[in-house]
C-alpha cells in the first residue's frame, strides 16, 4: 500500500481545488508552480531542518535533480550559441555515423540537408527506437518501444565519459569558446566573467575568477584550444548539470 502521505491536509485541499476548477489540470499545475514551496532553493543551509528531516519529506527545500537528457542537450546548444529556436514543423533527422547508415539503413536514412536544423530543440528530433542519439541514451532518455510513466535516473561511468570525451561535447565546447571570443575578446578576466554568466547564470567568485584566469594564461596551445578546454570544464560542473 505504500507509506502514509506526508501532507494529507494539503492533498485534501488540492483535491478540492481540482474539483472547483472543473477537473482541469493546468490550473492545479499553475497553483503548485507559483507556490513558495516549489520556488525554494535547494542550497539554503538549514541545520535544524537537516537534523529533523534529512530526507526532505516535509519539503523544506527544493529537491536537487539532474537535468533530463533532452534539457541537457538543449542547454549545451543554448549556452554555446548553437540552439535553433524554430518551433513547429516535422521531426528532424540527425546524421548517423557513416558505418551505421550504410550497414543498418542502406541509404534509407536521410538526415536533414541543413546542418542548422540539426540544432533544433530535442522535442523536434526524429528518434529511431533502435538508434537513439548517444547523449540522450546515456542520460536516461526513455526508449520509444513502450510508454514511460516515470523516468529512471542513473549514474554510471558512461555519463562521465560522454561529458568529457564525446564528439558532441567537443563540438559544443568549441562553439562556446568561439562565442566567448566574439563577445568578450581574449582578455582572460572578461572571458571568465562572460563564461560564468552564460553557463551558470551568475558572476564568478574571486577564487573562481582567479582559477579561470590562471588556466587561460597557462595554456600550452593556442588560446582557442585552451578556451575550449575551459568551456568543457564548465559543462562538467554540477552547477551546470543539476537544477538546484
Amino acid at each position: 500500500m505504500g507509506a502514509a502521505a506526508s501532507h494529507p491536509e494539503l492533498l485534501d485541499w488540492l483535491a478540492a481545488e481540482l474539483l472547483a476548477n472543473g477537473g482541469r489540470i493546468k490550473p492545479l499545475h499553475r497553483l503548485m508552480l507559483l507556490s513558495e514551496t516549489y520556488q525554494q532553493s535547494g542550497t539554503v543551509p538549514n541545520r535544524l531542518a537537516v537534523d529533523t528531516d534529512p530526507e526532505n519529506q516535509l519539503l523544506w527545500k527544493f529537491r536537487r535533480r539532474r537535468l533530463e537528457a533532452e534539457a541537457l542537450r538543449d542547454s549545451l546548444l543554448a549556452v554555446s550559441g548553437q540552439l535553433n529556436r524554430q518551433a513547429g514543423g516535422p521531426g528532424v533527422r540527425l546524421p548517423l555515423p557513416p558505418e551505421i547508415a550504410a550497414l543498418q539503413y542502406k541509404g534509407s536514412w536521410q538526415a536533414h540537408p541543413d546542418p542548422w536544423q540539426h540544432n533544433r530543440r530535442a522535442i523536434f528530433l526524429f528518434v529511431k527506437r533502435n538508434n537513439r542519439p548517444p547523449l540522450l541514451t546515456n542520460f536516461d532518455a526513455p526508449g520509444t518501444m513502450v510508454s514511460c510513466g516515470r523516468r529512471n535516473q542513473s549514474s554510471h561511468a558512461g555519463q562521465a565519459l560522454t561529458l568529457l570525451n564525446s564528439p558532441e561535447l567537443d563540438r559544443q565546447a568549441r562553439a562556446f569558446a568561439s562565442r566567448l571570443e566574439t563577445e568578450a575578446g581574449r582578455a582572460p578576466v572578461a572571458v571568465v566573467q562572460r563564461a560564468y554568466r552564460l553557463a551558470l547564470g551568475r558572476s564568478p567568485s574571486p577564487d573562481e575568477l582567479s582559477l579561470g584566469r590562471a588556466f587561460l594564461e597557462a595554456g600550452d596551445g593556442s588560446f582557442a584550444e585552451t578556451l575550449s578546454d575551459y568551456c568543457l570544464v564548465l559543462f562538467n560542473l554540477d552547477e551546470f548539470l543539476y537544477v538546484e
